[in-house]
């Protein structure tokens, strides 16, 4: 008896130092741990005037405190790192009404295969198992999101439980800024969950500026945060297309597209690929009746390695091209 409770004290002990070490590590190493955050972009007097559904590639790559000047008032949005439809429909649902509803999308975000971190802390998991029947998902891929939700609650005690990615990432970054050799973006984005910039971009990196090896780790990383597929009709798009019915229903709604760098486009978004996607768009388009859609990936000026930080995000040149279009295109409608 007496050993078992000498078992049971050391199992406590090695518990509690392991939880202990476990949220030490998420705030030492940056590692995003809360699902969610609201803010607004422009004015904070009265109520906004429009809401924003998008995820860092929008907020990186276009100007929102310009688009809220334009618009005459704020524009909320709640800030859910590494999003995608799925977690914003759920705070489309929960969100007041405002008469204008912007929703930015890009290949990253209506892939289903990369997940999002906190999808299982917003989604219900009664409606995961649905939409994965609704959408013909085969096991590999539903046991895969149906485990992120015994996961949540692992994390209550150990937030570093699968982000071994984050860990490994924000390890390297210390250890390199100790050497003093580290860019401030350096290995971020899709491996560490961001909100994206707030206002005006000021990164001035390049991904030009990558040597190979650099180059080579951020493709293999990202490539296995994918699984190295591509899948444009499932939950993320019948999402989408509820939330477009939904906004349009109350007021007007807005799709914007957003770019992803030549080498994302020439690694990942192949013919088959291709054609998904903009079939994706088309029906999303389709559901909403008079739905503008907005392509800011259709500039010929961004398609170039120069105006992106990394594969998926736009850099303050980018920025300020992007958001220009874009005002131009709102101030036709």
């Amino acid at each position: 008896m007496k050993r078992v409770w000498q078992f049971i004290s050391v199992w406590a002990v090695a518990l509690v130092f392991s939880s202990v070490l476990s949220h030490a590590a998420v705030r030492r190493l940056r590692i995003k741990a809360d699902a969610k955050g609201y803010r607004v972009f422009g004015s904070q007097a009265g109520k906004p005037v429009a809401t924003l559904y998008g995820t860092s590639p929008a907020f990186d790559g276009l100007d929102w405190d310009q688009v809220a000047d334009f618009l005459g008032g704020g524009i909320d949005n709640w800030g859910i790192a590494g999003s995608s439809a799925s977690e914003w429909e759920m705070m489309q649902l929960s969100s007041p009404d405002t008469p204008r509803t912007f929703i930015v999308v890009s290949p990253v975000d209506l892939n289903d295969y990369y997940l999002g971190d906190f999808r299982a802390q917003i989604v219900p998991f009664v409606k995961t198992v649905q939409e994965l029947s609704e959408a013909g998902a085969d096991w590999s891929f539903s046991e895969r999101m149906l485990s992120q939700y015994p996961l949540t609650f692992i994390r209550k005690l150990f937030p570093t439980a699968g982000r071994s990615d984050g860990v490994m990432v924000g390890i390297r970054i210390m250890l390199l800024k100790l050497m003093g050799r580290s860019s401030p973006h350096d290995e971020v984005g899709v491996l560490r969950p961001t909100f994206g910039s707030i206002g005006p971009n000021m990164i001035k990196e390049r991904l030009t500026d990558y040597d190979p090896g650099r180059l080579r780790r951020r493709l293999e990383l990202m490539r296995a945060g994918c699984q190295g597929k591509q899948w444009f009709d499932g939950p993320k798009k019948h999402a989408l297309l509820r939330m477009v019915r939904w906004a349009a229903a109350r007021g007007k709604v807005t799709l914007i597209v957003m770019p992803m760098s030549p080498i994302y486009q020439r690694e990942f978004m192949k013919p088959m690929a291709t054609r998904e996607f903009e079939q994706a768009l088309a029906d999303a388009q389709a559901s909403g009746a008079n739905l503008p859609m907005i392509r800011i990936d259709k500039l010929p000026v961004l398609h170039n390695n120069d105006v992106f930080w990394d594969f998926v995000h736009l850099n303050m040149d980018g920025q300020k091209i992007a958001t220009a279009a874009l005002l131009t295109e709102l101030k036709k409608l």
